[in-house]
């Protein structure tokens, strides 16, 4: 992975954790150790952290859960390809539910693709929802995209506590470099659900205590967004 295409994923989850949380942030990049400065409408401010939380969840269900993926996968195949053949711009599209009703859908990603700007936005779609990202038009890299995925709702298992309060305590021990560049730093923990590394979370009771953030968040991209600890 790029630094860029990195730091342009870690603006995306940013962004989404904002309106999970129903916050205004401003992001603004900043040079390493930190990820972003996040500007308030108040005046206030701070540094933000971003990490992706990853394990390797095993795999449940047998082959009807395997001929629903596949199933899945084809629809997903079919949608953009057909919203590409009628015109339509380049996106990146994160769907959850089922996408069979596929040329409903692709009219609706044609219909609001001309009105995009450069923001994630959120669409419900014969009873999905649908996540859409406009990619830069002028580069060529993005002609045609079609790393379309499918968010995992469910057959999902828990991170051990212990691993998540590892992770947490490594981005801790760096805290007096963050600091160099703001005075209060919030750690955003991402699960991607978008992708298949992403079929699992974490326990609703982990407990995180003296970690040095102002905010330890997580983010179950792009589901839903809880604060896990305050200093």
């Amino acid at each position: 992975m790029t630094r860029t295409y990195k730091k342009q994923k870690e603006r995306v989850y940013a962004n989404s954790t904002a309106q999970a949380l129903g916050e205004d942030w401003e992001i603004e990049d900043v040079s390493e150790p930190l990820d972003f400065i996040v500007r308030l409408p108040q005046g206030e401010h701070f540094g933000l952290e971003v990490m992706e939380l990853y394990d390797s969840p095993a795999d449940r269900g047998g082959a009807a859960l395997k001929h629903a993926h596949g199933r899945q996968q084809r629809y997903l195949r079919d949608i953009s390809a057909g919203y590409y053949r009628a015109g339509g711009r380049p996106i990146r599209v994160n769907f959850l539910g089922r996408l069979h009703s596929v040329e409903k859908i692709i009219a609706a990603l044609i219909s609001v693709s001309s009105s995009l700007t450069s923001n994630e936005i959120c669409l419900n779609i014969c009873g999905l929802k649908a996540w859409i990202l406009p990619l830069p038009m002028a580069d060529t890299r993005f002609r045609n995209y079609d790393r379309w995925q499918i968010v995992e709702a469910g057959f999902v298992r828990l991170i051990p506590d212990d691993l998540v309060r590892q992770q947490v305590d490594r981005k801790s021990q760096k805290l007096t470099d963050y600091k160099k560049k703001a005075d209060l730093i919030d750690l955003l923990l991402v699960i991607d659900r978008s992708i298949n590394a992403g079929r699992f979370t974490i326990s609703e009771n982990l407990s995180l205590t003296n970690t040095g953030f102002r905010r330890v968040i997580l983010h179950n991209y792009p589901l839903d967004a809880r604060i896990l600890a305050l200093t």
